[in-house]
């Protein structure tokens, strides 16, 4: 499981300027992620959104993709990727 957040705050105003909060369970040939955001847009007004993925690792994704968000709002935000196995590597080494 990972997480990332971010959160901009103006203390001159006492209130939550930006918020970005995500999380992401990778099960090996899955994955699920999960990311809300919060963003003032006047002084009285704030727009939420929450965002859902499902990845079937090389065959499907299913819902929005919420990298996208994370990687403009979050500098130098990247997915880490996965080790892959080539073939011919051992997967279980001898004991």
């Amino acid at each position: 499981m990972s997480a990332v957040a971010r959160w901009n705050y103006s203390v001159a105003d006492s209130r939550l300027l930006e918020g970005l909060v995500g999380l992401e369970y990778d099960g090996g040939c899955w994955a699920f992620r999960v990311v809300t955001h919060s963003f003032a847009t006047t002084a009285t007004t704030t727009v939420n959104s929450f965002f859902m993925q499902l990845e079937l690792n090389g065959v499907s994704k299913i819902g929005s993709n919420p990298l996208d968000l994370l990687r403009r709002n979050i500098g130098g935000y990247y997915r880490a990727a996965a080790p892959s196995v080539r073939p011919g590597d051992d997967v279980f080494p001898p004991r």
